[in-house]
């Protein structure tokens, strides 16, 4: 769920007039992110200030990891890449930053991880670029592997391709 952050203030010199007071509506949003006790697959459902794992994710009792062929650590964390985080509690981690704009998706022949961004994506609206390549169904995680029709903003989901393509 997302909650916008409302309003900042601030101050400016009027040169002719002295200092003035302001008062603006912020572009920034929070989106609350549940996690569960151990293993989640999550993703970065804004574009944010600090990716770093430890600014957005303190309780997290593991490094991010990412697949590309291969688990590898991350210590930046980017938009439309799902990640691994292991967690020693269920809990509610609020992210703050702007919305991101639809974007193809990188997906590289072979098994990904991907996020979907800041919005809702219905699987059977997905298609790949080029057209003619195979794609598996999305699977997320929960404490088990599902399939999922709906891809939610600050999750992260397995997919497999037969090609190098965005989707």
């Amino acid at each position: 769920a997302a909650k916008d952050n409302s309003f900042f203030r601030n101050q400016a010199r009027d040169p002719l007039n002295g200092t003035k007071n302001f008062t603006g509506k912020s572009l920034d949003t929070t989106v609350i992110l549940n996690v569960n006790n151990k293993w989640n697959l999550i993703g970065l459902p804004l574009s944010v200030k600090n990716g770093k794992k430890t600014s957005l994710f303190p309780t997290s009792s593991s490094p991010a990891y990412k697949y590309n062929e291969a688990y590898l650590e991350e210590d930046t964390l980017r938009n439309f890449i799902g990640y691994w985080l292991k967690f020693n509690s269920a809990q509610n981690i609020n992210i703050t930053g702007r919305i991101l704009e639809d974007s193809l998706v990188n997906v590289n022949d072979g098994w990904n991880i991907i996020s979907p961004g800041s919005k809702n994506v219905l699987t059977n609206n997905i298609s790949s670029n080029p057209g003619d390549i195979i794609l598996s169904e999305f699977f997320g995680y929960n404490n088990g592997y599902f399939k999922e029709d709906t891809l939610k903003p600050g999750k992260g989901y397995w997919i497999a391709s037969d090609a190098d393509i965005n989707v």
